[in-house]
Parts: C-alpha cells; sequence; structure tokens
C-alpha cells in the first residue's frame, strides 16, 4: 500500500515460544535470516525474559556520561529546564567507588565529600593534575593514586582525604550508584516514593483530600476535580491573561470562571440540581465555597 519494501540484506526474523514455525516459514519467502535470541539492539539486550538491573546498567553508565557534558543553552525549552535540575539531582546519589572504571573522579560523589569539581573550582584540575572528565580509575598507576598535591598549600585536606582511600582495582566488581532514600541512608535501589518524599514541600492536609483521592478513584477524574479546587481549569477569566477570549459554551454567559462552569451556569446547575438534591436534601447552594 505505501511502496516501501523490506531490505532483505539488512533485516532479520526472529521468534520465540512454542508456536513459531508458521512465523520461521515466512523468512524464506521473503528472503530474511533467521536470527536467535537475545540479541543487542541500540545498546540493549533483547530477550524474552524481563532484564534487570544489570542490564541497564551499560545504558545508564552511557547516560550519566552524556548529562556532565550536556550543553543546558542548547535544544528545546524542556529539555533545558531538565539540564537545569542537574545540580539538585547530584544530590540524590553517590557512587560507591569499586572499580572506577564508570565513576567520573571530579563530577561524582565516590569519596563522600560531594563532587569535587565544586570543593576546588576549575582550578582544582590544575593543581592534582587530573583532567577534569578524568574516570577514578585513570588516576591510578600501579595501583597507587597518581595525583599531584602532595606539596601544595592548597587542597592539602582533599589531598589527603583521597590517599586515604584504597584505590580502586578490577576485581572489587563494578562501581554500585547508591540513591538516596532519606539524609543519611543510601542503597542501591531507587525507590521514586522516597525521592518524591525528599523533594516535595510538605503542608498539612486539606479537609477536602478525600473527596479527591481515595483507592477506587479513577485518576484522570481525580486530577481534573483537584485542579477544579485549586481553581486552576482553563476557564475564560484564566485564559483571559493569555489574550484569549472565551466564554461560557453551555449558555453564551461572556464571563466564564470556575463557579460559573459548574454551578451558576443555568444549564450546568439543571443537571447538577437533580442529583445534589438527592445528597444533600433541599439545602443546595449553587455558590462554589
Amino acid at each position: 500500500m505505501s511502496g516501501l519494501h523490506i531490505n532483505a540484506t539488512k533485516s532479520s526474523i526472529y521468534a520465540s515460544g512454542s508456536n513459531v514455525s508458521d512465523l520461521l516459514s515466512t523468512d524464506e519467502s521473503l528472503g530474511l535470516r533467521a536470527g536467535t535470541l537475545p540479541i543487542r539492539y541500540l545498546g540493549m539486550p533483547l530477550t524474552t525474559k524481563t532484564l534487570t538491573a544489570h542490564d541497564y546498567e551499560p545504558l545508564i553508565d552511557k547516560i550519566r556520561g552524556r548529562m556532565l557534558c550536556w550543553d543546558d543553552t542548547k535544544g528545546s525549552w524542556i529539555w533545558r529546564k531538565l539540564l537545569k535540575l542537574r545540580d539538585v539531582a547530584y544530590s540524590y546519589f553517590r557512587m560507591d567507588m569499586r572499580d572506577g572504571i564508570s565513576c567520573h573522579f571530579w563530577l561524582d560523589d565516590w569519596l563522600g565529600k560531594g563532587r569535587l569539581i565544586d570543593i576546588t573550582g576549575a582550578v582544582g584540575t590544575l593543581y592534582l593534575g587530573v583532567q577534569r572528565h578524568a574516570k577514578v580509575s585513570e588516576v591510578v598507576s600501579l595501583e597507587n593514586w597518581n595525583i599531584r598535591g602532595r606539596r601544595s598549600r592548597r587542597f592539602h585536606e582533599l589531598y589527603n582525604a583521597i590517599m586515604a582511600v584504597p584505590p580502586p582495582q578490577p576485581g572489587n566488581g563494578r562501581d554500585v550508584i547508591l540513591w538516596r532514600h532519606s539524609d543519611d541512608d543510601y542503597r542501591d535501589n531507587f525507590s521514586c516514593k522516597n525521592t518524591w518524599d525528599q523533594l516535595r514541600v510538605k503542608r498539612p492536609k486539606v479537609d477536602w483530600h478525600r473527596v479527591v483521592w481515595f483507592p477506587q478513584d479513577v485518576p484522570r477524574h481525580s486530577f481534573m476535580t483537584w485542579l477544579a479546587i485549586k481553581n486552576r481549569l482553563s476557564t475564560g477569566d484564566r485564559m483571559r491573561q493569555w489574550g484569549m477570549i472565551q466564554g461560557c459554551k453551555l449558555c453564551g454567559e461572556r464571563d466564564e470562571t470556575r463557579d460559573h462552569l459548574f454551578f451558576a451556569c443555568p444549564f450546568a446547575y439543571s443537571i447538577w440540581e437533580g442529583p445534589a438534591r438527592r445528597l444533600l436534601g433541599n439545602g443546595v447552594n449553587p455558590d462554589w465555597q
């Protein structure tokens, strides 16, 4: 239909399961090669089993390496906003340095003091003789630390702290990322819940929270109800700030507000009045408050 054809010289067919004979028989008619799993695609293994944390480590290492050198002045607006949050993200993980291959000397918290580049500034690379993007494993020579600064008056305390740490060894295993679960609790697994609890600003519970959020709620309905209570819906009075004129589509009222849309609008009130009277009796008030 589209006129596109499969390039048989660049394509292979992969199948798994008990009834794959019919699928594999089509490879001869199409001229495709029959491949076997697992394979790697875009650096990630493709297999019939669920990927483990170990399978994702190469991808995570690549992303971390790229994040250190990405320019936050280029790209889309949301991308620049995300990159500006790197300093916030750095405070929520640190490295358990073992072989030092994936751990950055200056840009990762592997010494327990935060990022070393934040302690010394750019001049620290000259005083210690370590390049800015060097890995910890690259700062070791003959199983000993290979850094300058022993006789320097600057950063002498940092120099002593580094020398007090055993150098990384290939036999120690791969470096491990430790995620912050609380102030002094770092673990090798990431928790969205614990991270959000640390990021968010905590305030007292409002008296209407169970009206919006409850175990059997429909998420999109709860979200819209929450927006309505907070008066954050895209009603006419709010859209006017963006230069848009928006009236009530139900009754033609020019000044569309949250209160009008739900209860003050004659059409909306005629719909809500019946259910509301069965729930609240005759004391139904069209006022939102």
